[in-house]
């Protein structure tokens, strides 16, 4: 799945944020969705953060 890493010592999420988002509580209920399934520390990484009514930045290769 893309934005989904899981290793023997972590796994980490990549997420977009809606502008108007908590970026710690979007944290921690994505933690708390990927502890269901990994039982490793999950770390949450924003790549992203969409402007009001407009969409993610792409990086472009």
């Amino acid at each position: 799945m893309k934005g989904i890493q899981v290793r023997p010592e972590v796994t980490t999420v990549h997420v977009v944020l809606a502008w108007d988002a908590s970026a710690a509580e979007t944290a921690a209920k994505v933690r708390a969705a990927a502890r269901a399934v990994t039982h490793t520390p999950v770390d949450v990484v924003v790549e992203d953060v969409l402007a009001p009514g407009g969409a993610a930045n792409e990086a472009k290769a």
